[in-house]
């Protein structure tokens, strides 16, 4: 039967936690990233961040993947556009 597989990745990260890892792998400050209040903030002011987050152990096992983390990832992206 046909159906619809989304991947994503097994590590759980909302937005602003994978975007420090991203400016830790590149050597940037990650404190600079500062969380943006939204009309979906908390009652106390605090930004709320959103999980965005996919369950996928369906595909993982049906294609007999073994994903990499975020950090080994990010790891590949840095060799590939950064030379040497």
């Amino acid at each position: 039967r046909n159906k619809s597989i989304h991947y994503g990745g097994l590590t759980r990260l909302n937005q602003l936690d994978f975007y420090k890892a991203l400016a830790r792998q590149f050597k940037f400050d990650p404190n600079l990233l500062v969380p943006q209040r939204t009309s979906q903030s908390t009652k106390s002011g605090e930004a709320q961040t959103f999980d965005f987050s996919l369950n996928c152990t369906q595909i993982v096992e049906l294609l007999k993947y073994k994903p990499t983390s975020v950090e080994e990832g990010l790891e590949q992206l840095e060799r590939q556009l950064v030379p040497g």
